[in-house]
């Protein structure tokens, strides 16, 4: 056993997440026996990264320990440092991040968090290395997981992101070896379909360039220009951007104006500009227009966003930017497209349809976006990566600021030919404010409305309607939020009300999953 022993692991396995989680535990059952510290507490029993080397199942595994993520005895960075130690300690590199989730306990932001922690900290690749153990599945009783995870949009999104790789131990069978074997096999699986790779050193130090890269980023305080012709929703999409309030008048502009904010945390300076391409503008209007717009953006731009109306012209556009701004000026350009929900095609359609459209994509380098929740720490999008407009489902949209009255969201997007439900939530942390659950089940469509509050579904709330989304065709949905209600439209046409029983200023993101593809979803005031 000793000689087998010093052989090189099989598989590699760092074990993450939250303090209390069960890492611990679940390295445990793991093994078979106990050998590593655990123990209920509000404090990690774990405060550095503890490694061990067993046969398991005939195989040698190596299980590296780590604090708990969220940990509010460290510090940030001394979490950070200390679990970085972990992909030393597994050298040369991990083979599986297990992300290991309790279900006997109520699921929080800091598990909804703990993906994204992971990618921030060791680059978005760490995602096809990561499998979820939950752990406590006794808690289910005769619930199936599957069935659990379908009920909840936050898991899916937080199972979704993982690849839908996850695995269960119950707590109170740790004898039963089977679901130990039945995990081994999910992570041969996963490094077979990484074409038998771990996650590297090298990838962790791309990561962390890329980390570097975002905090320079960020501490220039970015300045992003809006561009675009009148009528192209060049300021909503610079107010949304600032929060979703009307920072900048929606009237013509004759000169560079601009609005500084703090957006989820980052310092950030909107320049809103007049038409450039204005053919009533003058030479001479225009030069003091580029004066201005130097003076606003001073040192100058870090990008351009070009705010284009998809039932507008863009011809000339990359001439007219580049005869104004300047031959690199594209370089530094992200175009995005509004008034999306007007299509009668999907965005991909559209552009695969539109020579002039295809011309401008490229000449921006591939960069573009459907919708105005643009995500400018990433630098990738700013270095050449574009971003399509067909969303990955589950697909969650933050609204840091809230609703407010008059504003209108849309979704739009097409229903799977053997769909039996999906769903459009506007939540507020683990509460779903509105519930619109359209379903197909026993020769009947219709459409569910409800509220989950406090762990439970409000039976006084739940009201039923024809279902106006036929399977396999496209469709678009719209809520306006008024004084009293939400005011729901079925592909133009008004379909329910649902009087609020949370505040709607509450609600903090609006999430899409189920049998559905996604090809937007967007927010603006409505103007009536």
């Amino acid at each position: 056993m000793l000689d087998k022993l010093s052989e090189s692991p099989k598989f590699r396995i760092v074990l993450v997440g939250k303090t209390g989680s069960g890492k611990s535990s679940a390295g445990n059952i793991l093994f078979g026996e106990k050998c590593f510290e655990h123990k209920i507490s509000a404090i990690s029993t774990t405060n550095t990264c503890e490694k061990q080397k067993k046969n398991v199942a005939g195989e040698i595994t190596e299980i590296t320990d780590t604090p708990g993520l969220f940990d509010t005895s460290m510090n940030p960075e001394e979490l950070k440092c200390e679990i970085e130690k972990c992909v030393v300690m597994s050298a040369p590199g991990p083979h599986v991040f297990l992300l290991v989730i309790r279900l006997d306990v109520r699921f929080t932001e800091e598990e909804k968090n703990a993906v994204k922690w992971i990618q921030e900290n060791f680059g978005e690749e760490a995602a096809h290395y990561t499998i979820i153990l939950f752990t406590h599945a006794d808690a289910l009783e005769n619930e199936s997981l599957d069935a659990y995870i379908e009920e909840s949009l936050e898991l899916q999104t937080l199972v979704k992101s993982c690849g839908d790789r996850y695995h269960s131990f119950n707590n109170k069978d740790m004898e039963n070896r089977s679901q130990v074997t039945h995990l081994l096999e999910k992570i041969e699986k996963m490094v077979n379909e990484n074409g038998g790779k771990h996650y590297s050193n090298e990838m962790y130090r791309e990561a962390q360039e890329r980390i570097d890269q975002r905090k320079i980023f960020w501490s220039e305080k970015p300045r992003i220009v809006l561009l675009g012709k009148n009528g192209s929703g060049k300021t909503t999409t610079g107010n949304i951007i600032l929060g979703m309030k009307k920072e900048f008048a929606d009237t013509s502009l004759t000169k560079p104006s601009s609005r500084s904010a703090i957006v989820e945390g980052r310092s950030l300076s909107i320049i809103d500009t007049p038409q450039l391409c204005d053919s009533s503008m003058d030479k001479k209007k225009s030069e003091t227009v580029l004066k201005d717009l130097v003076v606003e953006s001073d040192p100058g731009p870090h990008v351009f966003l070009l705010v284009i109306n998809v039932k507008g012209s863009t011809q000339n556009t990359v001439k007219c930017i580049q005869g104004n701004i300047g031959e690199d000026a594209v370089d530094h350009t992200i175009i995005v497209f509004t008034h999306v929900d007007q299509l009668s095609t999907p965005l991909d359609e559209f552009i695969n349809k539109n020579n002039d459209i295809q011309a401008l994509i490229e000449s921006c380098g591939g960069r573009f976006h459907s919708s105005c929740n643009v995500d400018f720490a990433n630098r990738d999008l700013q270095a050449g990566s574009g971003s399509g407009s067909l969303q990955n489902v589950p697909y969650t949209h933050k609204i840091p600021a809230g609703l407010q009255e008059g504003m209108i969201m849309t979704v739009r997007g097409r229903v799977l030919p053997d769909a039996n439900r999906f769903q459009v939530d506007l939540q507020h942390c683990s509460d779903i404010v509105l519930h619109f659950n359209p379903r197909y089940e026993n020769g009947l469509e219709y459409v569910v409305h409800n509220t989950f509050r406090n762990g439970h579904w409000d039976s006084n709330y739940e009201q039923d309607y024809e279902c106006p989304f036929p399977r396999g065709q496209s469709f678009a949905l719209q809520i306006l939020v008024t004084h009293e209600s939400y005011k729901i439209r079925a592909n133009g046409k008004h379909l329910s009300e649902y009087r609020h029983c949370i505040p709607f200023s509450h609600v903090d993101s609006i999430c899409v999953g189920g049998m559905v593809e996604v090809n937007l979803v967007d927010i603006q005031y409505h103007e009536s």
